[in-house]
């Protein structure tokens, strides 16, 4: 990816600020394919030192709740007697497991497809991040635009980010396209880079899908082009097994069990702890007791 000068100014202001101690969350918008998966993943990369959590939402009809609490690995022990559906109670489990990692190091909090999760997790990021002071903090977010179906949950939650950690993502410009081309093809006729560039409609990851399938040679030679969303759908499958974090479950499983004992028989959670953590270190960390090196 060809990212834009102030988009990477914009992640490392970021990442430096929550190394600092000013919790800080940044957000990244695009329509589908505008390359939002990639950008919190070049984000992990630049990430030195931070403890890493990572969860995606999930297109579904129906949301479970507290499912990307899950993810993260968040388990809720301040709800005896029974299950407790307060979002503002579920926060103290995520507030529990970054201050079990922070002694190590700044935590990035990796959030993609913001606007398929569930409302319940959104809204305790948001108390999260509300009431986050002093914490070597930093909560990426990747979602669509704001839309119809956007909740009130998701907007109080994306206010927290300031208009400098705002990131639109609107596509490749034909100069982007050019180079994107020309790595893999120098002698591409530009007539034939701007055809595919317009039918791919300014998108990264279909531009990316349809050089991948059928390289641009072939590409430059067909009177109707293939359907890019067809092959990005095929091409996402592929990637979902390592969108953006290389580390093995069964590392995250005896980190959950050296940090939490089984629940009490008497005490129902609001988060399950049926899932590990899905958090890793970055390169330049240390081992931490809260999440072990490979």
């Amino acid at each position: 990816m060809l990212w834009q000068d102030e988009q990477i100014s914009a992640i490392l202001a970021s990442l430096e600020a929550a190394r600092s101690g000013q919790p800080t969350v940044l957000s990244v918008l695009g329509k589908p394919g505008m390359g939002k998966t990639s950008l919190l993943r070049e984000m992990a990369t630049r990430a030195s030192g931070f403890n890493v959590l990572e969860a995606d939402g999930q297109e579904s009809a129906y949301r479970e709740p507290f499912d990307l609490l899950r993810q993260l690995g968040v388990r809720d022990d301040h709800s005896p007697g029974g299950i407790s559906r307060d979002p503002l109670a579920a926060t103290q489990g995520l507030r529990d497991l970054i201050d079990t990692l922070s002694p190590t190091g700044p935590v990035l909090t990796l959030v993609d497809d913001l606007q398929w999760a569930d409302q319940e997790s959104v809204e305790s990021l948001y108390w999260l991040v509300h009431r986050a002071y002093g914490d070597r903090l930093l909560v990426a977010l990747g979602s669509r635009p704001e839309g119809p179906g956007s909740t009130g949950a998701w907007r109080r939650l994306m206010q927290q980010a300031s208009p400098r950690s705002v990131l639109s993502l609107t596509g490749l410009s034909f100069e982007q396209a050019t180079a994107t081309v020309l790595a893999v093809d120098p002698g591409a006729d530009p007539d034939a880079i701007r055809r595919l560039w317009d039918h791919c409609a300014r998108s990264p990851f279909h531009l990316d899908s349809l050089l991948r399938q059928y390289g641009f040679t072939e590409l430059a030679a067909l009177r109707s082009l293939p359907a890019p969303s067809e092959l990005a759908a095929r091409t996402k499958a592929d990637c979902s097994a390592t969108r953006l974090m290389p580390s093995p479950w069964s590392r995250h499983r005896r980190w959950w069990d050296q940090r939490s004992s089984p629940p009490s028989s008497t005490a129902s959670s609001a988060v399950s702890t049926s899932t590990p953590p899905r958090c890793w270190l970055t390169a330049a960390a240390k081992p931490a007791t809260g999440c072990p090196a490979p």
